[in-house]
């Protein structure tokens, strides 16, 4: 039998790990200031990843941490592990009741496409069945306002009625990845009133992704496919999109061409674009264009510490000025 263990995050409590390992081959995805307290093999992210992991830390969202680790783990499955019998997913913080995983494997009746769960951290079976794993999140908008008065033209002590205007946007999602496949789904329940009329409707968004290898990655998607009741003198409609999209993301830059079709456009939307990176600073530039409109919009960053500035414009030949603006962020500890 063969083992492959993957070792993933903070290497807290490594010096329990012992002979943990003893008999099987180690890959670890960590961060270099814990260094290589026992024989594997280590990666760590590059600077493109550590700015993303960076991004992610800073979100108020409590499930950053199962994000990164998911990207450790996609990183870690790069690597050939056709040949072992055996996958276990681990963490060297975890307290366990084993002595070596090879021991402890050596005489259980592995079933391929079965996943097995120890203390919620280590799987074992055919290295596919790791990364079987969704998310799922909640989001809810609501914009109102309320006491508006209709007045005549004259001045009077009391307002002839009071009106009210809100919205209301709920929305579930939930997308899973299946080898170099994405896949996701959305639910969008709307209501809104504007003064004495209501109406409430209800909107499907998809989407799709496919890495066809690791530099290039297609993307399909359809926003906003439902339907909305009518109001008493209006019928409103949702904004019906559609969009592909084609990335190529080497290490030191992106470029990115889209297409998209639009209900409320008659002709294609047509998007171009790329953003890179030289040490501190980032840069970037768009452009949309399609029959009646064409728009360029770009910016530049620089961060330095806790501290970053950041600069964007959009030009179009509307003639409605060219919008600016200047970002100066500070993040603290």
């Amino acid at each position: 039998m063969k083992v492959a263990v993957l070792v993933i995050g903070e290497l807290r409590n490594s010096e329990f790990v012992k002979n943990l390992y003893d008999g099987c081959d180690v890959f670890v995805h960590t961060d270099k200031k814990y260094g290589e307290p026992f024989p594997a093999k280590y990666q760590y992210f590059d600077e493109n990843q550590e700015r993303i992991v960076d991004k992610l830390i800073n979100r108020k969202n409590e499930n950053f941490h199962r994000i990164i680790q998911w990207l450790r783990y996609h990183e870690l499955l790069k690597n050939d592990l056709s040949e072992y019998d055996v996958v276990v997913k681990v963490r060297t913080d975890l307290h366990l009741f084993i002595d070596n995983f090879y021991d402890f494997l050596k005489d259980k009746t592995i079933e391929e496409n079965t996943l097995y769960a120890l203390k919620d951290f280590i799987w074992y079976g055919t290295c596919d069945t790791i990364m079987k794993t969704d998310f799922y999140y909640d989001i809810v908008f609501y914009l109102g306002m309320d006491d508006i008065e209709l007045r005549p033209n004259k001045p009077t002590s009391k307002p002839l009625g009071h009106y009210v205007a809100y919205g209301l946007s709920t929305k579930g999602s939930y997308s899973i990845k299946r080898d170099n496949f994405q896949f996701g789904f959305g639910i969008n329940l709307i209501n809104f009133q504007i003064y004495q009329e209501s109406t409430s409707g209800i909107a499907f968004d998809f989407g799709l992704g496919w890495d066809i290898n690791q530099q290039i990655r297609f993307s399909f998607s359809g926003l906003n496919i439902g339907s909305i009741n009518p109001m008493i003198n209006e019928s409103p409609e949702l904004p019906r999109r559609i969009i592909g999209s084609l990335d190529y993301h080497p290490k030191k830059y992106s470029l990115f061409l889209a297409v998209e079709s639009n209900q409320l456009v008659k002709e294609p939307i047509l998007y171009s674009g790329f953003n890179s990176n030289y040490k501190n600073l980032i840069f970037g530039t768009t452009i949309m264009s399609n029959k009646d409109v064409n728009v360029l919009s770009g910016g530049i960053g620089f961060s330095f510490g806790i501290y970053s500035i950041t600069y964007g414009f959009q030009w179009g030949n509307q003639h409605l000025g060219m919008p600016q603006i200047i970002d100066i962020s500070i993040r603290l500890p």
